[in-house]
């Protein structure tokens, strides 16, 4: 046990530095809503910014692909953000006139 440890260790260690990265290069990404609209992906605005749930053929709770669901959002959605939104996120929502 005490030889896989190590081995652990650095799998832990590398599957934290490529979500960390990940979520770097994400947070430097914006999308437009027309973006969001046509892409392949199922994807939702909430508070201006962009996250993926469900699947074009199955949208999340029938809410339509594409659409801004900051209103729908349940509460418990948005109180706990790093369990419910925070694993979704793909990109904030572009601000006129740029990112």
């Amino acid at each position: 046990m005490l030889r896989k440890l190590p081995l652990f260790s650095f799998v832990a260690f590398l599957v934290v530095v490529l979500y960390a990265v990940h979520l770097s290069l994400a947070v430097h990404a914006c999308m437009t809503p027309q973006q969001v609209r046509a892409d392949s992906r199922c994807l939702y605005i909430v508070n201006g910014k962009v996250y993926k749930q469900g699947t074009r053929a199955a949208p999340h709770f029938g809410n339509a692909c594409g659409t801004d669901v900051t209103s729908r959002v349940p509460p418990s959605h948005t109180a706990s953000p790093a369990r419910y939104l925070a694993p979704n996120y793909v990109a904030d929502v572009c601000r006129p006139g740029g990112p």
